[in-house]
């Protein structure tokens, strides 16, 4: 119901005769869901939410109303794929907190064509909001598989679970650090690392512009609606098996997107192989949030995990800022920006890509006019990327003792 008064108001000043068309027009296209809620104690929240919380398919809210407590709702909003939730708002304060009650319709998003009209009844089980989500730290890791990142694992279907369901991601497929050409020690490894919705595929371009008789590019493949936390003490667990296996001194890391933040994590923790870290290279990564992963948070019984770490005012960003980067470690920022108001590269506000902590720690920021994902197939930025790998590993080092 949102969309109707806005959308109405473009008719003020207009003959009678065009408003009744417009309006007409207008009825056709939006889509009603209307139905019964059963089982409220409290007043309730009725919601219909677009999007699976990553940043090219943010969270929004198309239509949300209130209602005292059982009874009948209606919603309406544009034509597209919805979630239906309804959430207990004892307190008024307009979000789903802990202890509060929430139902939700369905384990897919419903489709809505339209001018569609659906009629869907929320009943009100035990189902408690902001439930803790445990992620098994302890999944078998693939670690130095040589693959294609063809395979159906690194797809888009995969991508959209890792963010979704992260637990069913693990037990589906694992987590990795996977290789795409058998190791030789006389190689320098180049760890890659995709953003939320993303998968190792994203960043081949760069792999592939890498030197093959010097470098050789690994990918870590989690599951990205995980906690950053958790998605960097997997990696750490990984680096260090293979280091023990492998015996390799130093590490350069390239991040794309959220990427980033699980690589700016995993340096910045204590632990006993961040010292091998010669490069970390974010590109388009949200270091100061994201606002609609705050919303989700805030409005949804059931956010991905890593929306809290996603918060702008999240305590968890602010943790991390307050981080120190270990000596020794070359950070090159690379941001994106595209036509548009505010700033962006379409998908990640300037301002989030250039929080000034990050610059701050930076010794190179770069920008390209480009998008999110376009970004990554781009030569300058391919050309960026070999030459920062080649500074990092020929320079003198000039850190801490990588030894344990």
């Amino acid at each position: 119901m949102k969309g109707w008064p806005a959308v109405l108001a473009l008719t003020l000043g207009c003959s009678s005769l065009t408003a009744t068309a417009v309006d007409v027009r207008v009825m056709e296209s939006v889509a009603t869901v209307e139905g019964e809620v059963v089982g409220a104690t409290s007043a309730v929240l009725v919601l219909l939410v677009s999007g699976e919380g990553t940043p090219e398919s943010p969270f929004a809210v198309g239509d949300v109303t209130s209602i005292r407590g059982d009874g009948p709702y209606t919603l309406r909003a544009p034509a597209g794929s919805y979630w239906l939730t309804a959430l207990e708002d004892r307190d008024g304060d307009g979000a789903c907190d802990a202890g509060e009650r929430a139902a939700v319709f369905g384990d897919e998003p419903i489709a809505l064509a339209p001018g569609a009209s659906r009629r869907m009844d929320l009943r009100f089980g035990a189902l408690l909001c902001d439930p803790e989500i445990s992620v098994e730290h302890e999944v078998p890791l693939h670690l130095g598989e040589v693959v294609t990142l063809r395979e159906e694992r690194f797809g888009g279907a995969a991508a959209r679970m890792g963010v979704r369901e992260p637990s069913r991601f693990l037990t589906t497929h694992g987590a990795g650090i996977y290789f795409t050409s058998p190791h030789q020690v006389a190689r320098k490894p180049v760890l890659f690392i995709h953003g939320l919705g993303g998968s190792p595929a994203n960043l081949a371009p760069l792999a592939d512009a890498l030197d093959p008789e010097r470098f050789e590019a690994w990918h870590f493949h989690y599951p990205s609606g995980m906690r950053v936390a958790d998605a960097a003490r997997v990696l750490d667990r990984g680096l260090t098996q293979l280091r023990a296996t492998l015996g390799y001194e130093q590490i350069c890391i390239v991040a794309h997107s959220m990427g980033g933040l699980v690589a700016r994590a995993y340096v910045s923790e204590p632990n006993q192989d961040r010292h091998r870290v010669r490069l970390l290279l974010t590109i388009s990564s949200p270091m100061g949030g994201v606002a609609s992963a705050a919303t989700g948070v805030r409005m949804l019984a059931f956010p991905v995990p890593v929306w809290r770490d996603l918060s702008p005012d999240g305590e968890w960003l602010r943790a991390l800022s307050s981080q120190p980067l270990p000596e020794g470690v070359r950070r090159v920022l690379i941001f994106g920006y595209s036509d548009g108001t505010p700033p962006s590269d379409g998908t990640i506000p300037l301002s989030s890509q250039l929080v000034p902590w990050a610059q701050y720690e930076s010794d190179r920021v770069l920008g390209f006019f480009s998008t999110h994902m376009r970004i990554l197939r781009l030569q300058a930025v391919r050309d960026v990327v070999t030459r920062e790998v080649h500074t990092a590993v020929t320079a003198p080092f000039l850190g801490a003792s990588a030894e344990p």
